[in-house]
C-alpha cells in the first residue's frame, strides 16, 4: 500500500481564480488531496501582466503538459507538451522542460527551441530582465547531484555557479536584484 499523499492544487478551477484575482491582499488557500486523484493542476506560474496562468495538467479532459488560462477562468487550453514553466518577463514565451531538457517556447509563433542538451535539466527560471535563465541540471556534477546552472536566454554561455559536494541545489528563483535562492 502506498502511503504517500499526493496533492492537487485547485486554484486553478475557475471560482477560485477570480476570488484570487479579486483579492487585494494575501489569502489563505485550502488544498485538497485525495491517494487517487483523477487530476492533477501543478505548478501554476503568473504572467508578468498578470494576464495569463501556465499550469501543467494531467487528467481525463485533455493531454498532459503545460496549459494556459486567464484569470478569470476563460480561455483555458492546452499550449504545449513540457513541464515546470516559466513566463518570461515580457510575457512572449515560456521556459520549460521537456524530456529533461530546457526549452524555450515562443507562445505568438508556437515554435520551440532546446537550450541543454547535457544531463538532465529542470526548473528553468527567467532572470528578472529576460536576459538569462536559471536552471538545475546533474551535468558537471561527478556524483550526478543537481547543481544551478544559468545561460543566456538563447541558450550560450553555460556555466555552472553550485558549490559541489555539499548536496544537490535544486529550483532556482531570481529576486529583483538577480541573486538566485534555491532549494
Amino acid at each position: 500500500m502506498n502511503h504517500l499523499k499526493r496533492y492537487s492544487i485547485f486554484v486553478l478551477m475557475p471560482v477560485l481564480i477570480s476570488h484570487f484575482a479579486a483579492c487585494d491582499g494575501p489569502t489563505e488557500v485550502e488544498i485538497s488531496y485525495s491517494d487517487e486523484p483523477s487530476e492533477w493542476y501543478l505548478f501554476p506560474t503568473w504572467s508578468s501582466a498578470g494576464d495569463w496562468i501556465a499550469y501543467e495538467y494531467y487528467g481525463p479532459d485533455g493531454p498532459s503538459g503545460i496549459w494556459l488560462v486567464r484569470p478569470d477562468g476563460s480561455e483555458n487550453h492546452f499550449e504545449i507538451k513540457g513541464i515546470l514553466a516559466d513566463f518570461s518577463p515580457d510575457g512572449r514565451k515560456l521556459a520549460l522542460a521537456r524530456a529533461a531538457k530546457v526549452f524555450v517556447y515562443d507562445l505568438e509563433s508556437k515554435t520551440s527551441t532546446q537550450l541543454t542538451f547535457e544531463g538532465g535539466s529542470f526548473f528553468p527560471r527567467w532572470s528578472p530582465d529576460g536576459n538569462k535563465i536559471a536552471y538545475d541540471s546533474n551535468f558537471g556534477d561527478e556524483k550526478g547531484a543537481n547543481v544551478i546552472w544559468v545561460m543566456n536566454s538563447d541558450g550560450t554561455n553555460k556555466r555552472d555557479i553550485s558549490q559541489h559536494q555539499i548536496g544537490e541545489w535544486r529550483e532556482p528563483s531570481w529576486s529583483l536584484d538577480f541573486r538566485i535562492l534555491h532549494n
